[in-house]
C-alpha cells in the first residue's frame, strides 16, 4: 500500500473502530454504548468540531451498525472463509458516499496549502466514507495478510501485525522474541496524528 493510498484512507481507523468492541474481565464492553466514551472516541478520530455533530445517538448507532458489518467481513477474511457480499456491497456504497477530493486552499500569509476535503457531504456521509475508505485499505494484500484475530481466551480484538503471525498472539504486553516485531496493538483515543485525520477533523 503506497503512501498516496495511506493518505486516502487510514487503515489505522479501520482497526480502532474495531477495537470499541471489547473484553473487559468476564464482560464484553462497547465503548460506543457508552455516550462519554463514544463522543471521546469520535472527536479523537474527527476533531472536536465534527466529532460533536456527530456524538447523536442516532449517529453513533449507525457507527455500532457499521462496525458490527465490518467484524462479520473481518472475522471471516482472517479465518480464510468467503466474505459475505452484503458486507461487502455496504462497504463499497458507504465509502462512495463522502467522496475525496485535493484542494488548494490559500493561508493568511499568502502561502497555498493544498489539503484533502469532501465534496457536499454531510457529517454523517463523512463518518461512514471514512470509516468504509479505512477498512477497505485494510483489506488490501499487504496488510490483509498481516491482519489476525486475537486468539486469547475472551479476546476478540484485531492485530496488526509488522511480522508473521504466530500460532497464538496474547493481548497483554511482551518483550518479542528474537527477530519478531512487536505487535502494534490498538491504541486508546489519542490525538489523530495522519495527515488524513487531521483533514478529517478539517472538514
Amino acid at each position: 500500500m503506497d503512501d498516496l493510498q495511506r493518505e486516502l484512507a487510514d487503515p489505522q481507523l479501520a482497526v480502532d473502530l474495531l477495537s470499541t468492541l471489547r473484553h473487559n474481565g468476564d464482560e464484553l464492553e462497547d465503548h460506543l454504548q457508552d455516550p462519554e466514551r463514544a463522543s471521546a472516541w469520535l472527536t479523537a478520530h474527527f476533531g472536536p468540531r465534527l466529532g460533536r455533530r456527530l456524538s447523536e445517538r442516532a449517529n453513533v448507532d449507525d457507527l455500532v451498525r457499521f462496525r458490527d458489518r465490518l467484524r462479520t467481513l473481518f472475522t471471516a477474511v482472517v479465518d480464510g472463509r468467503a466474505a459475505p457480499l452484503t458486507a461487502i456491497q455496504a462497504i463499497n456504497e458507504a465509502a462512495a458516499e463522502a467522496p475525496v477530493t485535493l484542494a488548494a486552499r490559500r493561508a493568511r500569509d499568502g502561502t497555498v496549502r493544498v489539503e484533502r476535503t469532501h465534496l457536499d457531504a454531510t457529517a454523517v456521509s463523512v463518518l461512514r466514507a471514512e470509516c468504509a475508505r479505512a477498512a477497505l485499505a485494510l483489506l488490501t494484500d499487504d496488510l490483509r495478510d498481516r491482519l489476525m484475530l486475537c486468539r486469547a481466551p475472551r479476546c476478540i480484538l484485531f492485530l496488526p501485525q509488522a511480522a508473521p503471525a504466530p500460532t497464538m498472539v496474547f493481548t497483554q504486553l511482551r518483550e518479542p522474541g528474537p527477530g519478531r516485531a512487536p505487535l502494534r496493538a490498538p491504541p486508546p483515543p489519542a490525538e489523530p496524528l495522519t495527515q488524513a485525520r487531521r483533514a478529517r477533523s478539517r472538514w
